[in-house]
C-alpha cells in the first residue's frame, strides 16, 4: 500500500516497538513483544483468534529475524489492512494485520 494512503500512517492507527539487534539476535525481545502485544490488544482487540493470535503474531515477527543479521535497530509497526477511506470496526483476526 502506498504510505500516503495508509490510515496507519495518516492517522497514527498503528502500534510499534523499536528494539536493538546485536549479532542477529533481538535484545530484550520478550519485554518488547509484551508491550507490542498489549498495544495491539488495546488498539485492535478483541480478536476472533482468541489467544492464538499472540503466538501467530510472535511467530510472524520472529520469522522476519531470519532475513536480518548483524547489529541494527529494528522497528516493528503493526497496522490493520483497510480499504481506502473505510475504517473497519468490530472483531478482528490477526490475518487482518500487517
Amino acid at each position: 500500500m502506498i504510505e500516503s494512503l495508509n490510515r496507519a500512517f495518516l492517522y497514527g492507527e498503528s502500534v510499534f516497538t523499536t528494539l536493538r539487534m546485536v549479532n542477529g539476535e533481538f535484545q530484550d525481545w520478550e519485554a518488547h513483544f509484551e508491550r507490542l502485544r498489549k498495544g495491539v490488544e488495546y488498539v485492535y482487540g478483541p480478536f476472533t483468534d482468541e489467544e492464538s493470535w499472540v503466538a501467530i503474531l510472535k511467530n510472524r515477527l520472529e520469522s522476519l529475524k531470519h532475513h536480518e543479521s548483524g547489529d541494527k535497530v529494528i522497528r516493528f509497526t503493526i497496522y490493520r489492512h483497510q480499504a481506502r477511506g473505510i475504517k473497519k470496526i468490530g472483531l478482528i483476526s490477526v490475518t487482518d494485520l500487517s
